[in-house]
């Protein structure tokens, strides 16, 4: 808690990223990208996580969508987790660094698409006030990675993850159109189809 605060406010933390702004490259990316998972902890408080939250995106701008796509393994480890154990102040910020950042990214995602789908899904949360974005988020996702690839992706992450089953099948259930027969909407059984029998 206190290395993010610490951080923050040295000269050598939030200063040193900003002016690496004109090079578009992160030094240490792998200390500084673990030490930023291990803020996201959900033992932590919520102030914790919006200050990182606040890192990454500084990082998201210096590095660029070329860079965060080399290093989205980096990234990921530490923010796919956090929508299923964060506090509702953070789950907007965590949406919008998804929307802002990581859905430029389109095709790829491809390497890292089940995790971020697993990551995603806990915010199909009925009733939840993140429900409406969450899904309009996934949807955005689907049309820019193709929906075969997405629902192929839905269903292997609901095959290795037992916590976000309900919220899979909601989405798919809510995302069939009823006038359309099952033709048209093949899609939805992805491409493996090992996957859905």
């Amino acid at each position: 808690m206190l290395a993010i605060e610490d951080f923050h406010h040295s000269e050598g933390g939030e200063g040193a990223l900003q002016s690496n702004l004109k090079y578009s490259l992160l030094p240490r990316r792998l200390i500084i990208s673990k030490r930023l998972s291990q803020c996201l902890h959900p033992a932590l408080p919520s102030g914790v996580h919006l200050k990182a939250l606040e890192t990454y995106e500084i990082i998201f701008k210096i590095i660029g969508t070329k860079w965060l796509a080399k290093d989205l393994f980096l990234y990921s480890s530490g923010l796919f987790p956090l929508l299923a154990n964060a506090a509702m102040s953070v789950r907007p910020v965590l949406l919008g660094l998804y929307e802002k950042y990581f859905l430029p990214l389109q095709r790829s995602l491809l390497p890292s698409l089940q995790a971020f789908v697993i990551g995603l899904l806990p915010g199909l949360e009925e009733g939840s006030e993140i429900y409406d974005r969450t899904d309009a988020l996934l949807v955005k996702l689907s049309l820019l990675i193709g929906k075969e690839v997405f629902y192929s992706a839905l269903w292997g992450s609901v095959l290795v993850s037992p916590s976000i089953r309900l919220p899979a099948s909601l989405f798919v259930v809510s995302h069939i159109n009823r006038e359309l027969s099952g033709k048209h909407q093949n899609y939805i059984l992805g491409t493996d189809i090992k996957l859905t029998f």
